[in-house]
């Protein structure tokens, strides 16, 4: 970048030529996630309310209880996103090239959360203030546009109920108790996922053969919706923690392993090359290819940890019958939307601080290893 700047290059060139260009496995790692999570979708709105395609395929499969058409189902959208996740990464291949250089790939950040002293904490501040009543103006206006307010609670409702309450009190701390228990085992999955993930990603970079062997499984975890699943798995492992470990992990697994995985494989060649010339062992090979993986590890946690609470929530609804997704069953079960909204505002509110301090973290850890 600095090199362009020098020549005199326009901000389009360096964007096309040297970022863009420099940024092709991490492009590559975000379309492979994307591309499983865009049959997913697809997936769950066929399933919820479409007429056609996968998902009502596997509607139709379940209410005639024809269990070959619904692993059928499941090994073709399997198969589909296997093909896609291969195909970009083959893709990659083509168009990365080797590094020259033994620093970090990442490059100290140059927002807010990179700068020191007053000012950048101040930004930050502003910038969140800003994003508050962005999505609070937006809350209103989404209600606004419903029409329904049997239906549709605005924010104002929502702080009533939790810190006025109706005839019962407050009820933010009944909200929270049941939050606590979301978090603790989005926390289980999270770890559980992370750590399997890591060992995965370890096995693959040094095993093509494993790859290829393994990663239909791995495909089968992110193509699958959670919603068909969860039944299963909670019959096998019961509804208690185990099911939460796994389900929940499962979410947080292949984000981390895609995330990772291209981190290890982008660590500067001379940095391997010096490994193999002090024949240092596998083991330690690994921890120093880890240490440029940090902030991979720390970005994919951006993304894991909330899914990893979506996880658990949905196990909860469907299995252990406890946490926020207990109230929200109970809510629709019996109409109390207000309740239903209030639950869902507490917990996007702290995946969203979670999400910001996820976002320093990998600032922090950043700006640190490329000192």
């Amino acid at each position: 970048m600095e090199f362009a700047h020098v020549c005199g290059a326009p901000r389009w060139f360096a964007l096309l030529r040297v970022q863009l260009r420099a940024a092709v496995v991490p492009i590559a790692g975000a379309l492979s996630l994307a591309a499983p999570a865009a049959m997913v979708g697809a997936m769950i709105g066929e399933y919820l309310g479409g007429d056609a395609g996968l998902g009502a395929q596997l509607v139709q499969a379940q209410q005639a209880l024809e269990v070959e058409r619904a692993w059928a189902v499941a090994i073709e959208a399997t198969v589909l996103s296997t093909l896609v996740y291969l195909g970009i990464g083959l893709l990659a291949r083509w168009l990365t090239y080797t590094d020259t250089t033994t620093e970090l790939t990442g490059a100290a950040p140059s927002g807010p959360a990179g700068r020191r002293g007053w000012r950048g904490r101040l930004e930050g501040v502003l910038r969140g203030l800003v994003t508050l009543a962005v999505v609070v103006a937006l809350w209103y206006a989404l209600v606004e546009g419903l029409g329904n307010s049997y239906l549709a609670k605005t924010p104002d409702q929502v702080l009533r109920y939790l810190f006025a309450g109706t005839g019962d009190g407050p009820q933010i701390g009944g909200i929270l108790g049941d939050l606590g228990e979301t978090l603790f085992d989005a926390a289980i999955g999270y770890v559980a996922g992370t750590v399997a993930a890591i060992v995965a990603a370890a096995l693959f970079l040094s095993s093509s053969l494993l790859e290829g062997m393994f990663l239909p499984i791995v495909m089968t975890l992110r193509a699958v919706p959670l919603v068909a699943m969860t039944p299963l798995i909670a019959l096998i492992f019961g509804r208690g923690v185990l099911t939460v470990a796994v389900l929940a992990g499962a979410v947080t697994f292949v984000p981390t392993l895609v995330i990772v995985l291209a981190a290890l494989r982008a660590v500067p060649k001379p940095a391997i090359d010096l490994t193999h010339v002090y024949a240092v062992g596998r083991v330690r090979a690994f921890g120093i290819r880890m240490v440029y993986a940090v902030p991979a590890l720390a970005a994919s946690a951006r993304v894991a940890l909330p899914g990893s609470i979506l996880g658990a929530v949905l196990v909860e609804i469907l299995a252990t019958g406890s946490g926020i997704g207990n109230v929200v069953a109970i809510s629709i079960g019996s109409s109390e939307y207000l309740t239903l909204w209030s639950a869902l505002a507490v917990l996007t509110t702290v995946t969203a601080v979670l999400y910001a301090l996820l976002s320093m973290l990998e600032s922090t850890a950043l700006a640190r290893l490329t000192r």
